[in-house]
């Protein structure tokens, strides 16, 4: 294909030699992609990690769980509604809105204040200042 790409031919001894360098470029490509390849599919010593739950991560799990819908409670009862709808029940923001009664730019944004909600009080910060972050 390459070579039917040149505008003129030249003498044979130059196509002959063109082609071969052609050739040895795409095995060099071929190599390096086959190398990259089996780089990114040998699997790392850490990726059992992810493949089968410890006990101890489970429980850790279980209780961030735990946490986390805690801190869910402390919010009005709105924003609890939409984040349960949309992250836990995975319905859309315009289903949200339209059972909610309200704009989909009021589910996104109750969606969302929940989130930087839970980060901020997950870092330390207090209730009354995460709130207050919120609607800063």
């Amino acid at each position: 294909m390459r070579l039917l790409q040149l505008e003129s031919t030249g003498t044979v001894s130059f196509l002959r030699a063109y082609l071969f360098k052609i050739a040895g470029n795409i095995a060099i490509d071929r190599l390096r992609q086959q190398q990259t390849r089996s780089r990114l599919d040998q699997p790392k010593e850490w990726d059992d990690i992810f493949i089968e739950p410890s006990t101890e991560r489970t429980l850790i799990a279980r209780e961030e769980l735990v946490h986390l819908g805690q801190l869910v409670t402390e919010l009005p009862e709105k924003y609890q509604q939409a984040f349960r709808l949309h992250r836990l029940e995975d319905h859309s923001f315009a289903d949200i809105a339209q059972h909610m009664g309200i704009k989909e730019r009021m589910v996104r944004r109750y969606v969302t204040n929940t989130l930087v909600y839970l980060r901020l009080r997950r870092a330390g910060v207090s209730r009354a200042d995460a709130w207050r972050h919120l609607h800063a």
